[in-house]
C-alpha cells in the first residue's frame, strides 16, 4: 500500500512511459519479496518461535494469518499489475485516437481539395462557355454586318441579264446504247 501512494503522489510529476518503468520495476521487487518472505517465514516457524507457542503457528491461527498475509501481498501486486493493464490500455486507446484522428485530417483535406477542384472546373467551364457566348454573338454580328453589305452592294448594283437556258441536244446514233448503233463485240480468242 505504501509503495502504491507513493506513486500516485509522483504520478503527475511522471510521464506515462516512465511511470509504467516503475510500476514494473515494484511489480518485480514485490515478488523478490514475496519470494523471499515466504522462505524467510518458513525458517523462522520451526527456528524461532517463541517457546510454547508452536501449536499457533502450526495450527489453524498461523494458518489465517499466513493466508492474510499472502491475500495483502497478492492485492497489492494485482492493483500494480491492473496499473499497468490501465496505462497500456489508456496508451493503446491515445495511439488509436491519434492515428484515427490523422485519418480523419487526410479525408478532410482530399474532401477538401477534390471540392476546390470540383469548384475551379466549373469556374473553367463557366468561363468558357461565357467566351463561347460572346464569340457566337461577335460571329453572329459580322454575318449580319456582311449581310448587310452584301444587301446593300447588291441594291447598288445594277441587275444582271440572266443567262440564257442551253437547248439540249438531240441524240444523232454515235454513242454507245443510242438506238441504231453497231455494237463492237469482242472476237473470241483462239
Amino acid at each position: 500500500m505504501l509503495s502504491i501512494s507513493i506513486i500516485d503522489a509522483t504520478r503527475d510529476h511522471i510521464c506515462n512511459g516512465k511511470l509504467v518503468m516503475v510500476y514494473l520495476l515494484v511489480l518485480v521487487a514485490a515478488k523478490n519479496v514475496k519470494s523471499f518472505g515466504s522462505t524467510a517465514w518458513k525458517y523462522l516457524k520451526v527456528e524461532a518461535i517463541p517457546p510454547f507457542t508452536g501449536g499457533f503457528f502450526h495450527g489453524p491461527g498461523g494458518r489465517k494469518m499466513e493466508n492474510f498475509v499472502n491475500n495483502k501481498f497478492e492485492g497489492l501486486m494485482g492493483k500494480i499489475a491492473g496499473r499497468i493493464r490501465e496505462m497500456d490500455a489508456e496508451e493503446e486507446r491515445e495511439r488509436l485516437e491519434r492515428a484515427l484522428a490523422i485519418k480523419i485530417a487526410i479525408q478532410k483535406r482530399k474532401a477538401e481539395e477534390k471540392q476546390k477542384l470540383e469548384e475551379a472546373q466549373k469556374a473553367a467551364k463557366a468561363k468558357a462557355a461565357e467566351e463561347a457566348k460572346k464569340a457566337k454573338a461577335a460571329a453572329a454580328a459580322k454575318a449580319a454586318e456582311e449581310k448587310a453589305k452584301a444587301a446593300e452592294e447588291a441594291k447598288k448594283e445594277k441587275p444582271k441579264e440572266k443567262p440564257k437556258k442551253q437547248k439540249k441536244r438531240k441524240d444523232k446514233g454515235g454513242r454507245k446504247g443510242a438506238k441504231g448503233a453497231k455494237s463492237r463485240r469482242k472476237k473470241p480468242r483462239r
